[in-house]
């Protein structure tokens, strides 16, 4: 599945986009590409655009493990975009 993102650092905002099948493997890796990006800050809020998703392969286990190893403080608003 592709992903991609763009740090806003003035609206200190992280836009992600994904599409195709969303799967854990997928989006654990977002979670590592994220972290390396010298213009990241945890802080930051992010944005997720899943309006190119064609399906969810995440079972609960998925969303809890995700939601453990978030690199997002834990102030940090995030938001989907489902259309």
């Amino acid at each position: 599945m592709p992903t991609f993102y763009k740090i806003d650092k003035e609206r200190k905002l992280v836009m992600s986009t994904y599409s195709g099948v969303l799967t854990i493997a997928d989006a654990l890796g977002h979670q590592e590409k994220l972290p390396k990006d010298p213009d990241f800050d945890p802080s930051f809020s992010q944005l997720f655009d899943v309006t190119h998703v064609t399906d969810v392969q995440l079972t609960a286990e998925d969303v809890r493990t995700l939601a453990r190893t978030s690199v997002f403080s834990p102030d940090s608003r995030r938001g989907w975009t489902v259309i």
